[in-house]
């Protein structure tokens, strides 16, 4: 089976392959050393561990993220199998539920310690909610040990879903991976929560208004159709939180 690091390095050849000026061309639109990168297409080796043992130089996250934003290539497109955006010769995905469970494949290390994210069987709406009346463990989302220490939390304590519906599409789209820190569970105005709503698992922006009341904000302008949710002062026991944004990847 491909690692996940194999499949990075084959997918950045594609790209190098698609794009005018090749390695040099991708390198210097994310801000990257062109000798990296080359290296990492090379299959150079890093310097032995203490076991004696050499692992070739891989693409990391940061790295990753920096190519798919420069080349439109959304958030994520290393790790699954999309194709190529059509503006770089590629050719349509297949179906999105194929690409949700290939991009969960377990990678072998890579040079850096791998840790592991559980991913549910379960939709955060963001839309009208997402009824899931039963959730199970459907696999696990694989993160380098410099991911969690940079977003500084451990991953027994983070949970990623699915997003379902179009009400957040102006940061978070429909299919994206959003992954929350399940230790803050306190709201805070302008902060994007998990919350556990009647209706089902919901995705929205919380806002405090001036009267004490808790707003459901949706980041679409078509309010009409994604209108925003007040919970009154009163009420706001009702609003239970599974946790705070972190992070989004496209699915």
């Amino acid at each position: 089976m491909e690692t996940a690091a194999e499949r990075r390095k084959r997918k950045l050849q594609l790209l190098c392959d698609a794009v005018p000026g090749g390695v040099r061309a991708v390198a210097d639109a994310a801000g990257l050393n062109y000798q990296t990168l080359t290296q990492i297409l090379n299959g150079t080796l890093l310097p032995p561990k203490k076991d004696g043992t050499q692992n070739p130089r891989s693409l990391g996250d940061q790295a990753a993220e920096k190519i798919e934003d420069e080349w439109g290539l959304g958030r994520g497109w290393f790790d699954s199998h999309r194709n190529l955006p059509k503006a770089l010769g590629g050719e349509e995905n297949g179906s999105n539920a194929e690409l949700l469970d290939l991009a969960l494949q377990s990678k072998e290390d890579d040079g850096g310690e791998t840790l592991f994210i559980d991913y549910w069987d379960a939709q955060g709406s963001c839309g009208g909610g997402s009824n899931n009346t039963e959730t199970k463990l459907k696999g696990r989302l694989t993160k380098e040990s410099s991911w969690f220490q940079r977003y500084k939390i451990k991953p027994t304590d983070a949970l990623a879903i699915r997003a379902n519906g179009d009400s957040m599409s102006d940061f978070i789209v429909d299919g994206d991976i959003v992954i929350f820190d399940t230790t803050k569970t306190t709201p805070r105005s302008g902060t994007i929560f998990l919350i556990e709503h009647p209706d089902g698992l919901k995705i929205k922006q919380l806002r405090r208004d001036i009267d004490g009341a808790w707003v459901l904000e949706s980041r679409n302008l078509n309010k009409g159709r994604f209108p925003d949710e007040r919970i009154p002062p009163e009420s706001t026991d009702m609003l239970v939180i599974k946790g705070e944004f972190i992070y989004r990847q496209g699915g």
